[in-house]
């Protein structure tokens, strides 16, 4: 018999005994997520699906991983930090400045013991966790979501997408709120998900019969075409200006006078920095710095 994964992690808790993530009071015991942690120790090398995706520059990012290779990724593409991790301190002045924001649904491995892996975490989930599912039901209704390396069989992602949809027919809408990319073509799902989602697949079906062998081959070549488009998907969302100030791209620039203009703009962004988090017009200043992030000028000393 093969157990659910969740039915599964939940065997693993009780061997352990570990008490359940959540519930607002830290467990007296190690939790799941602390034996995931030291399982998983620190790693560093983040996948090139990491580095295509934090190249894409979305400003909403919603994950149901707990590592930090998506945040790591994203200060190798652009030289900082994503600027909020949520839950995480200070969201309300971020995101009033309109920056970008990352939503950890299930935990971070910063905070093991939030981790949400086990069946009783996931059937705790809608009292511990609601404000941030409520984050990606907001996402739902006002933007169009890409799915990447989501199998979409999550319980609390599923029940989620649904109360929006349910939500969204009630008031007479049957609105596609984004699209599912897949490695494999497959019409059931592509049809269990419409019209929420609109699938795309980046490789041909599985085929009737198969080995082991055949089958990782295959989606190793579907994994492979699905990094061309996420790279081609990038290119047509970046921005011309963006390398404009980045002291890597000077050799681009022709023209001696502009390349002095780039080098001293470049330069005007550490000023700018210290500037903005000192004075009462600190979301003035924030603004003059987010333009200079976008045109390439990188944090400094």
């Amino acid at each position: 018999m093969r157990l659910n994964p969740l039915d599964a992690a939940e065997v693993l808790r009780r061997l352990a005994g570990a008490p359940a993530s959540g519930g607002g009071r830290r467990p007296a015991g190690k939790s799941l997520g602390e034996h995931v942690v030291d399982a998983l120790g620190n790693p560093t090398r983040y996948a090139l699906g990491h580095v295509l995706l934090a190249a894409l520059g979305v400003e909403q990012v919603v994950t149901t991983n707990f590592d930090d290779l998506y945040e790591k990724a994203v200060k190798a593409v652009n030289g900082r930090d994503v600027p909020l991790v949520l839950p995480g301190a200070d969201a309300r002045t971020t995101l009033t400045q309109g920056r970008s924001w990352l939503v950890k649904m299930h935990g971070d491995a910063r905070r093991p013991h939030d981790i949400v892996l086990d069946r009783r975490s996931f059937v705790r989930y809608d009292a511990t966790q609601r404000p941030l599912a409520s984050v990606l039901q907001a996402t739902l209704m006002t933007k169009h979501l890409l799915v990447v390396g989501a199998s979409m069989t999550d319980d609390n992602v599923i029940r989620l997408v649904h109360e929006v949809a349910s939500l969204n027919e009630d008031h007479g809408a049957r609105t596609t709120m984004g699209t599912l990319l897949m490695l494999e073509r497959d019409d059931l799902t592509a049809r269990l998900w419409h019209p929420e989602f609109e699938s795309v697949a980046v490789g041909p079906a599985a085929p009737p019969e198969e080995s082991d062998d055949q089958r990782q081959r295959r989606l190793t070549a579907a994994g492979r075409d699905l990094e061309i488009l996420l790279d081609r998907v990038a290119v047509l969302a970046s921005r011309e200006s963006a390398h404009l100030l980045d002291r890597r791209y000077a050799d681009l620039l022709d023209d001696p006078a502009e390349r002095e203009l780039a080098e001293a703009l470049a330069r005007l962004e550490g000023q700018v920095r210290k500037v903005a988090g000192t004075t009462r017009r600190t979301s003035e200043w924030q603004e003059v710095l987010d333009a200079l992030h976008r045109w390439g000028a990188h944090e400094g000393p």
